[in-house]
């Protein structure tokens, strides 16, 4: 299996990502770090130490100012396993994580397969509101078998899937929900593993946390009407005020709110406050059809995470 892990910076901002992934066994892992020349530059003893570890591992440059689901797609592209999983600075999967997932492929028609995602920084309202909102449908065992769509950028995808989207790769990882929409339409299907599992660090912060979910409502609503004529964007855009009942009434209905139902209802006012701001941002997109700087936005945020979480957070972060 390759692993794409994508920076905008130095090898300091994925170091610990890396040395998360170097504890993978049982399975050979290809290393794809997708970012500027300075993503492996700075390199100490105990980086060169982690890199060994993994069957292959390669470089591949971009241009500074790159999307952050271009610079994916670029490692995708230069990926050399059967089997691509993406990974995130900010999330740290279990040590059979990899085994898991590669498994998972065999034997079956799955076209993706995504893991259990776990709350990396439990310890605030706001995390789990954003954990909820984000990665709700996957957060406990209860998750696991066929699934419509899987965990965004955590989960793995057979290379040739991928590959079959061409330039439109780039675009359609913005958004994977979308994605996994298309590529169902094509008869491919999807599934989740709980034996693969994943600590995903959330925004604890709450003004970055309303940010994060408009721009992220407003990627999802632009890129989903991108192809839909003025009068089926306008009728979206009028169900919009529909869009908090719905997702709070689907979260209330999760198996995390059965397993932990006191987490989830004292979450419940951040999550509607959350539910608000990604909606407003979803309208946007529904009228605009264009992302604005959603893109730009979410780019900035998918590293240095710790600039997003609160003081104690920051303290026990797992980097």
């Amino acid at each position: 299996m390759s692993v794409v892990l994508a920076t905008a910076g130095p090898f300091a901002s994925i170091r610990s990502a890396v040395a998360n992934l170097a504890r993978q066994d049982g399975v050979p892992l290809e290393l794809v770090i997708a970012g500027p020349r300075e993503a492996v530059h700075g390199l100490v003893e105990s980086d060169r130490s982690d890199l060994a570890t993994f069957a292959a591992w390669q470089h591949v440059v971009v241009p500074a100012g790159t999307g952050y689901d271009a610079t994916r797609a670029r490692g995708v592209a230069a990926s050399r396993a059967p089997i691509v999983a993406f990974a995130e600075d900010h999330s740290f999967p279990e040590p059979d994580w990899a085994v898991a997932l590669v498994e998972a492929f065999e034997g079956s028609d799955w076209s993706a397969v995504g893991p259990v995602v776990e709350n990396g920084n439990p310890g605030s309202l706001v995390s789990w509101a954003s954990m909820l909102l984000e990665y709700g449908p996957w957060m406990t065992a209860a998750s696991g078998g066929e699934a419509s769509h899987i965990p965004g950028h955590n989960s793995a995808y057979r290379r040739e899937v991928l590959l079959s989207l061409g330039d439109r790769l780039a675009p359609m990882i913005e958004a994977e929900s979308v994605l996994h929409w298309q590529l169902a339409r094509h008869g491919h299907r999807f599934a989740i593993d709980p034996r693969a599992r994943t600590r995903h660090m959330n925004f604890s912060r709450l003004w970055p946390s309303i940010e994060l979910r408009f721009h992220v409502g407003r990627q999802f609503g632009s890129r989903r009407v991108r192809d839909w004529s003025r009068a089926k964007r306008a009728l979206f855009a009028a169900g919009t005020p529909l869009i908090p009942v719905v997702r709070l009434v689907r979260v209330l209905n999760l198996p995390i709110a059965h397993e932990q139902p006191g987490i989830v209802l004292r979450s419940l006012p951040l999550l509607t406050l959350l539910v608000v701001a990604a909606t407003l941002g979803e309208l946007a997109g529904y009228l605009s059809a264009r992302p604005g700087r959603s893109t730009e936005y979410l780019t900035d945020i998918e590293t240095d995470r710790q600039r997003f979480l609160n003081a104690a957070d920051r303290a026990g972060a797992a980097w």
